[in-house]
């Protein structure tokens, strides 16, 4: 029996047990490209404070160009959610085709601009010459990487909304263990070879990203070779289609973007506080890219439901799903806040810092348990719902105007004007979520969000063969 056959209960015990089966792999996924950075992190963390902040600002950087591939994997599966929910297999093939030349020519450029300004992008973070040669070949080696990185985040979304989410998954764990043992043997130095510190961390992630890129396209060409044809989809493509595409794809692309790059931003500002300031911040988000690993993977599993019935149509029944989706995720918001606020001190040892940046690690991340209730909701409500219901212009509109008007200006304030405190920067920058959280709900309620993209997008009601 299929997930769309046992969901016709409308049971929220049958949704749970559905949306576990799909989130499971997905999330696994998430975590295991989150603890690829994190490994890094402690790894290089057992040599020194500078170390931690080398690879830090460099992660801080590419978090930008991150954002935007997660976009475009994003966009790439919430169009294929819902193609696949009237099974609409040649639009699948295109909208793959069209999401592969976008990220194809974004991470080549990203990548050649990265290794040719390097000194200049570090920098912008730093002033701290020992970070800034550390970061060097680091941030060169992270920046090729993510070129294969672009091709598995696509394919990933892609195959994950057709219900073979288990591959993506079975890559990343490979991946995972690769870039740990390569790390331990370049870092640190063993078998003889000479210790590459920072250098061997970036050298085990380029490796281990196209070791996933090839064994997840190996696996898709073998499971679906329908799915491994996208590839030359774009023989597929007309000017209407590709037209209907970009005006529905690229408010996704820039509110991914555009958010990515304030985040930037906001730690460029916090970068000015210092040296241990980074350091925090850099803990913080191995913590946090954990933590939201776990709701995206939600998120992600909650679209892929919601994108389906969108697709054929079923409003009511998108809208049961939602209000399933709000209820487990509040409870999961719960157990993540309280989770985070106990082991906070714990967080703290894993990493070779001096007793005050300890102390300043801590307070950072107990403040950041408070909020993350509210965070929970806002994610799965704008990625997991709105968005792949099809509501991705006033999703764009909310996410970027409450980042930019209200979460970077107080941070600018905070750390350039007014001077505070690191925590106290943390907890402003938590402004926004509240904010944003009484506009989403009006609009969950209002069904606005519910919107058929495939039908403005192929034209299936009229004449899909025509597009």
């Amino acid at each position: 029996m299929n997930n769309t056959n046992i969901l016709r209960e409308n049971g929220f015990i049958n949704y749970m047990k559905v949306l576990s089966v799909i989130a499971f792999p997905i999330v696994i996924q998430n975590l295991i490209t989150s603890c690829l950075g994190i490994i890094d992190a402690l790894m290089v963390g057992q040599i020194g404070q500078n170390e931690i902040a080398a690879v830090g600002i460099v992660n801080q950087y590419i978090s930008f160009f991150s954002f935007l591939v997660l976009g475009l994997g994003s966009g790439c599966g919430i169009f294929v959610a819902q193609f696949y929910g009237v099974r609409d297999m040649q639009s699948i093939q295109k909208t793959i085709s069209l999401s592969f030349l976008i990220g194809g020519i974004a991470s080549l450029v990203f990548s050649i601009g990265s290794i040719v300004l390097a000194q200049p992008i570090l920098k912008i973070f730093s002033e701290d010459g020992a970070v800034l040669a550390l970061g060097d070949s680091f941030i060169k080696l992270i920046a090729l990487s993510m070129i294969p990185f672009t091709v598995s985040c696509v394919f990933a979304a892609a195959i994950r909304s057709v219900n073979y989410p288990k591959i993506p998954m079975v890559a990343s764990v490979t991946a995972l263990l690769l870039n740990t043992v390569l790390n331990a043997i370049l870092i640190y130095g063993m078998f003889g070879l000479e210790p590459l510190g920072v250098t061997g961390a970036g050298i085990a992630t380029l490796v281990a990203r196209v070791a996933e890129m090839l064994i997840m396209l190996m696996m898709i060409r073998k499971k679906d070779k329908n799915m491994f044809a996208s590839f030359v989809g774009l023989a597929l493509i007309r000017k209407k289609f590709a037209t209907k595409f970009a005006k529905m794809f690229m408010p996704i692309i820039v509110s991914d973007g555009l958010w990515g790059l304030a985040g930037t931003l906001c730690v460029v500002f916090i970068a000015k506080m210092g040296t241990e300031a980074m350091v925090v911040i850099q803990i913080l988000s191995n913590v946090q890219g954990i933590i939201f690993a776990i709701i995206g993977g939600i998120a992600a599993a909650v679209g892929i439901l919601i994108g389906n019935e969108v697709g054929k149509g079923e409003r009511d029944r998108s809208m049961v799903y939602a209000n399933y989706s709000i209820v487990i995720t509040i409870v999961i918001g719960v157990i993540h806040a309280v989770a985070l606020y106990v082991t906070a001190p714990y967080i703290g040892m894993l990493f070779n810092i001096s007793h005050e940046t300890y102390e300043v690690t801590v307070t950072v991340l107990q403040l950041f348990s408070i909020p993350i209730i509210v965070k929970f909701f806002n994610f799965v409500s704008c990625i997991g719902i709105m968005r792949s219901g099809g509501d991705v212009n006033y999703v764009m509109k909310l996410e970027l105007l409450t980042m930019w008007f209200i979460s970077v200006p107080l941070v600018y304030l905070g750390v350039i004007v007014w001077g505070l405190s690191l925590p106290t920067v943390i907890m402003l920058m938590a402004v926004e979520e509240f904010v944003k959280v009484m506009f989403e709900y009006r609009r969950m309620k209002s069904r606005k969000w519910i919107n058929v993209l495939t039908e403005e997008i192929s034209g299936r009601q009229q004449d899909s063969m025509s597009v």
